[in-house]
């Protein structure tokens, strides 16, 4: 966690009117300088147990490792700052566990949404099936402790990404897994396309940083074809095919539109049609652009 001050208390806020408080609440900031560490340390005297850990410039997995590594729970709750929690979150995250019935449960989460902006990037970025192997979050997940000391660990070298090969772990090694749906919390949208830039290029980033891991490599060619895309469309405008080039943008723009339209049927909102083709254009630009300059960073660092 770095610089969450907009949104750290209504995290604490949503910890500590759970149905069921937690244990212990270890938080670890990477050197945060607007104000996050005094509010947290606020809540001491609401959240029995609450212990926080400052390591400067510490990844999400380092971050991650460390607060499972100072807490002594037999039962391990993660989420985010960013997130608000229903009230009975952490209870229905951890019954199946203390029952017996898994070994790992994966909640639910949505989006966080107060205008339209919010709503449709919400419709995008939160999948639609939580069930999938490469789409469990860390965002939203239980397990027992026994899988982190068993060697489970979350990847420090990775900006985005730290949990991918932390889920594929449990799976590989047959821990039981189950899905609680009623476990329920709210991620918080990006507030404007700055934001949301910064935070597609980061994904950018860290899908190359992940790029060999089991289940990523099908997005590979997703992006080759967009290098090619863009290839062929200025190479047309370099020798004046205009009207080629107007095809190729119209064929490129094809697919946005087919999901444009999905999106509004699905969603029933007609403003879909202004804001999903601007949001997915920003979202596969933005993206490109993170993997784009983390791939040529790779290749210069292996020089």
């Amino acid at each position: 966690m770095l610089n969450e001050k907009r949104s750290i208390e209504r995290f604490l806020e949503s910890v500590a009117s759970q149905s069921k408080i937690p244990d212990e609440l270890v938080i670890v900031d990477a050197g945060s300088i607007d104000g996050t560490i005094e509010t947290i340390q606020s809540y001491e005297s609401r959240l029995n147990g609450l212990k926080v850990i400052v390591e400067e410039s510490a990844s999400r997995g380092r971050g991650r490792n460390l607060a499972i590594e100072h807490s002594i729970g037999d039962i391990v709750a993660v989420t985010d700052a960013g997130c608000v929690a229903e009230r009975d979150w952490l209870a229905n995250m951890v019954k199946p566990i203390a029952e017996g019935s898994c070994d790992v449960s994966v909640g639910s989460y949505r989006s966080s949404h107060s205008n339209s902006f919010e709503f449709f990037e919400g419709y995008l970025l939160v999948p639609s099936d939580l069930r999938k192997t490469s789409r469990i979050s860390s965002r939203s997940l239980a397990f027992r402790r026994e899988v982190w000391e068993a060697g489970c660990r979350y990847d420090e070298n990775v900006n985005v990404g730290e949990d991918t090969q932390f889920h594929l772990c449990f799976m590989q090694h047959g821990y039981r897994v189950c899905y609680a749906d009623d476990a329920f919390l709210y991620w918080e949208m990006p507030r404007n396309f700055r934001e949301l830039w910064r935070k597609l290029c980061a994904y950018g980033d860290g899908y190359w940083q992940t790029l060999l891991v089991k289940g990523f490599r099908s997005f590979f060619f997703v992006i080759m074809a967009f290098y090619i895309l863009v290839g062929l469309s200025l190479l047309l405008v370099c020798i004046g095919e205009i009207m080629l080039f107007v095809g190729l943008l119209l064929l490129g723009m094809a697919p946005i539109l087919a999901l444009t339209a999905i999106g509004v049927a699905r969603s029933r909102h007609m403003n879909g049609f202004l804001y999903l083709p601007l949001l997915m254009l920003v979202q596969n630009t933005a993206f490109v652009t993170g993997f784009t300059f983390a791939k040529l960073v790779g290749l210069i660092r292996t020089r």
